[in-house]
């Protein structure tokens, strides 16, 4: 409610997609799990949820989670999370999520995409926008997925809450809540043409249009009639899939994407400095960020390179 934004999580098909290399999941900016269908299921949700209650435990924090009834979500008691369940086909009302937050999200995601096909494009004129778009890897969207995220404002996800009646302390002056209305969350208006074109080009709809293109896409099993059989079989068929998703976790999804080369350090310093030169010379409005990831190039040198030592080391 106050803005405040938690690690995003992303569900693949393969546990170990060959893009990710060596690359170890838990330093992703996302937390990562697959199944084979690539979706939210009941025991990822409850460990996810579990995970957010230790979390709180920690902080000395209890909070209330906004749910809807999907079917995947799991009433359990927790000790710092507290649950409540919105009424059936309220969703799109009184869930902030659904006030704008997703469609914020996955327009800057979009955006994203449609600039790193413009710079393929460019950089490969004899490539198609299709084959460029098929050539993207898990790992890209991860990265866009977590840049979007972090775009996000906190004072746009307040202000769903407040389009759905929750009203935080700070947007509240005196007793008139702040005005919140739909364009809070149009996206900007001032996109490069080439952007605009390649969105027809490849989704056949407006750049304002692409929050909407997956909204068909199953996200979890919304089968109510496979919860209304006999306890036996739906226990049987969760055991089928959950045997089928272990078997899953030791694939490799083979999309042809190649892993990312191991970079030394040298070289990375060496790509820091040239990033340097181009700012001073072709555009200064990057110096100050290359300057902040230099400073932090550096102190993860500083840091790798001191070991710990004993006291006997000094007089060898």
């Amino acid at each position: 409610m106050t803005g405040e934004k938690l690690k995003p999580l992303v569900i693949g098909k393969s546990r170990k997609p060959r893009c990710f290399g060596s690359i170890d999941v838990r330093k992703l900016p996302v937390r990562y799990e697959a199944n084979r269908k690539a979706w939210m299921i009941t025991p990822l949700m409850e460990d996810w949820l579990r995970d957010l209650d230790r979390q709180m435990g920690k902080q000395k924090r209890n909070i209330l989670l906004l749910l809807d009834n999907a079917p995947v979500h799991p009433d359990i008691k927790l000790k710092n999370v507290n649950f409540q369940f919105l009424p059936p086909n309220t969703t799109s009302l009184v869930q902030p999520m659904d006030a704008g937050i997703i469609q914020a999200v996955k327009l800057k995601f979009r955006k994203r995409q449609l600039k790193y096909v413009l710079e393929e494009m460019d950089r490969h004129p004899t490539k198609l926008g299709p084959e460029i778009l098929r050539d993207i890897s898990i790992l890209d969207a991860i990265y866009w997925i977590s840049a979007a995220w972090r775009e996000l404002s906190t004072e746009t996800i307040s202000k769903c809450f407040g389009k759905c009646g929750l009203i935080p302390d700070f947007l509240t002056t005196g007793d008139h809540a702040t005005v919140v209305s739909d364009t809070d969350f149009e996206p900007e208006d001032d996109l490069p043409l080439s952007m605009l074109r390649v969105s027809k080009e490849l989704f056949s709809c407006d750049i304002t249009e692409l929050d909407k293109i997956d909204n068909n896409l199953p996200t979890c099993d919304n089968n109510m009639d496979f919860w209304e059989r006999p306890a036996p079989q739906i226990l049987a068929d969760l055991n089928g899939n959950t045997a089928a998703d272990a078997a899953a976790e030791h694939d490799e999804d083979d999309d042809g994407t190649e892993a990312p080369k191991c970079v030394s350090v040298s070289e990375a310093a060496e790509c820091l400095q040239k990033l340097r030169s181009f700012a001073v010379l072709k555009n200064d409005c990057l110096l100050n960020s290359i300057m902040e990831a230099q400073d932090v190039f550096i102190k993860y040198r500083m840091d790798s390179s001191v070991k710990q030592s004993k006291i006997s080391d000094f007089f060898k």
